[in-house]
């Protein structure tokens, strides 16, 4: 796999040059992952984020039923797991696979650390992680909107 290929096809990374894309793919690997498998759960002090590569990734949240609630989805070129990147490093929801993945996994660490030592990739890191977090919290405030009605419908049918 050519990950600055892969690299380039993210937003986070795409205008970066390609000496900059070749220290990030030094502290990247392959993953994969069958349909079905979970690759982080929430609560997991896992320390890598993740490009799709292949596939789609569930991001999900426990609904109020404990039921799995899907938040959004990651196809190829979005990025994943950006808990990884800021502490506490807890991860906020679970990943799932939703079907056969091909996953480039990122060190977030040494991420971090490139991200210090050079400002351009610290600003696109972190343009992509605000928008991300704008994201996710969006796609919370529907879930958790979409549960609350459900909860007030199962409500009304229990008490005519």
């Amino acid at each position: 796999m050519d990950f600055i290929a892969q690299l380039r096809k993210t937003p986070c990374f795409m205008d970066l040059d390609a000496s900059r894309l070749q220290e990030i793919a030094k502290f990247a690997h392959r993953v994969e992952r069958p349909a079905g498998a979970v690759i982080f759960a929430t609560g997991d002090t896992h320390r890598l984020l993740y490009l799709v590569i292949e596939g789609r990734v569930a991001i999900q949240s426990e609904g109020s039923t404990g039921a799995p609630v899907t938040l959004l989805t990651a196809g190829p070129g979005e990025m994943f797991g950006w808990s990884a990147f800021v502490p506490p490093h807890s991860k906020t929801a679970a990943a799932v696979a939703m079907e056969p993945v091909e996953l480039l996994a990122l060190e977030a660490e040494k991420l971090r650390e490139l991200c210090n030592r050079d400002p351009s990739v610290g600003y696109r890191v972190c343009d992509w992680l605000n928008h991300t977090i704008a994201e996710r919290l969006y796609a919370a405030q529907l879930a958790a909107a979409e549960m609350r009605e459900n909860d007030r419908a199962s409500w009304v049918l229990a008490f005519p």
